[in-house]
């Protein structure tokens, strides 16, 4: 199972945020992970709790150590790692 957002969705219409969120829990429930680029809402809720801790532990170090001025991390990913930093 993929989760992904639909490609014209209605901003103005809060029920397609509603639906991408309740999609992608339950692609979750299923084993699935929320795909980056193809889920913003989904991934940015589910994308860390579905990876092993430790994996983003060692990515963030990584990460940190080639940025460490924080250049490249915008509020997307802080947000979605928001517990890890």
């Amino acid at each position: 199972m993929m989760a992904i957002d639909p490609t014209y969705p209605d901003p103005k219409d809060g029920r397609w945020k509603a639906f991408r969120l309740a999609f992608n829990k339950i692609a979750v429930l299923h084993g699935d992970i929320p795909h980056i680029n193809k889920t913003r809402n989904g991934a940015i809720s589910y994308f860390a709790k579905a990876h092993d801790p430790d994996i983003i532990r060692l990515y963030l170090q990584k990460r940190k150590q080639l940025d460490p001025k924080d250049l490249f991390i915008n509020i997307f990913f802080r947000t979605m790692f928001a517990e890890y930093l």
